[in-house]
């Protein structure tokens, strides 16, 4: 059993290699559960309510069941990539539901049995207390389930990104950009192969693997990637703007590289200097816990406070830099600064000394080396086992 998880797929999956037939004292059924009631009876292949319960039959699908939650108000579409027999059953305490498949009506078949779920609709009936208000006060909301969402799912549920997508770059350094491809490896468990140890990607020039794309990709798309799909019917809301629907089993990104460094592209203002060396200069003596410096404890709230230290480092860096005139002018002048207005923002101010700053870089170095020459109490590792693309 394995599970194809990608950020921007509006499925999720699960791919069964084999399958149990629902035998023995434990079968493994591949299941679909919920804890919140049913606003309604499932609907198999689009024609037929499938009776829940506890004496509810076995009944035959072909291709996929529509579920409705009352709480929610979301409607869900489960898509299986071949017929199966399904039991609906449910939960006598909190009414939710149990959708097993038990058997296959293919049973000779080797390949892998792929189910799918994806979000149809948020705000069905009206009845979403989060969702359908958002429609009501802004009646420009990028909800799913307008237009002909729904058969957009069910025309690509046949494809999925396969274990072997992978990501390539080129730099360019004439036009100072980046070109990145993104191959997802899309698997077609409709093709006559799917399942031999020779799968190959998706043939057919006019099925592609459909995909949420943030702004930030939709604006870096080139011409050799498809977006039909992009317009506002095909969007939904995100902290980060529409993130709209795009077919394409290969994305093409054009991204302009940008000068960074670890300065901040304009300097302070000569007035903040004397407050600036004064807190420089306190946080200077900022140490991590001891536990951190033998290299123990948890790595994530470290590794800020080395970041900190280093912020620190810098800022002290730069102020003593300001005022003693190794600054890069060319800076000063963008920003419409004399160098003259930082000698009269130096003069009686206190700055952090040399000896105090190389202490603060030795103290971070040793830090940060804990967790990588091996001598960390808990050292900091890598468990290559661990493949988030797939």
């Amino acid at each position: 059993m394995s599970s194809s998880i990608v950020k921007g797929i509006p499925y999720a999956t699960m791919i069964y290699e084999k399958p149990s037939k629902g035998t023995g004292n434990h079968p493994f059924l591949p299941t679909i559960a919920s804890e919140i009631a049913l606003a309604q009876p499932p609907i198999v292949d689009r024609s037929t309510e499938l009776e829940c319960g506890d004496q509810a039959s076995i009944v035959s699908v072909e291709k996929e069941v529509e579920v409705l939650f009352g709480a929610s108000d979301f409607t869900w579409l489960i898509f299986f990539s071949r017929p199966v027999q399904v039991r609906c059953t449910l939960d006598s305490a909190s009414e939710g539901m149990r959708l097993q498949v038990v058997n296959s009506d293919e049973d000779d078949a080797e390949e892998p049995l792929v189910v799918r779920l994806a979000l149809h609709k948020s705000c069905t009936s009206g009845q979403s207390a989060i969702y359908c208000h958002q429609e009501l006060m802004h009646p420009t909301a990028l909800l799913l389930g307008q237009g002909l969402y729904g058969d957009i799912l069910r025309n690509h549920s046949h494809l999925y990104p396969g274990p072997k997508a992978d990501f390539l770059y080129e730099v360019d350094s004439n036009s100072q950009s980046i070109q990145m491809k993104i191959d997802w490896d899309v698997q077609d468990t409709r093709s006559p192969t799917y399942g031999s140890p020779t799968t190959s990607s998706v043939t057919e020039a006019d099925t592609e693997l459909i995909a949420f794309a943030l702004p930030h990709h939709m604006s870096s798309f080139d011409s050799k990637t498809k977006t039909s799909f992009i317009e506002e019917t095909y969007c939904t809301a995100t902290i980060i703007g529409p993130a709209c629907l795009v077919e394409s089993s290969t994305w093409h990104l054009n991204e302009k590289l940008l000068e960074a460094g670890l300065r901040a592209p304009r300097p302070p203002a000569p007035w903040a200097i004397a407050a600036l060396a004064k807190s420089a200069k306190e946080d200077l003596n900022y140490t991590l816990p001891s536990y951190y410096r033998r290299g123990a404890g948890d790595t994530y709230f470290s590794g800020k406070m080395l970041a900190k230290l280093g912020r620190i480092v810098l800022v002290a860096e730069e102020i003593q830099e300001l005022c003693s005139h190794s600054v890069n002018k060319r800076h000063l002048y963008s920003q419409q600064i004399q160098v003259a207005d930082y000698d009269k923002a130096c003069k009686n101010v206190d700055l952090p000394s040399t000896e105090e700053l190389s202490e603060a870089v030795s103290r971070l170095r040793s830090d940060v080396e804990i967790w990588l020459n091996g001598e960390a109490e808990t050292p900091f590792v890598f468990d290559s086992s661990c493949k988030l693309s797939y």
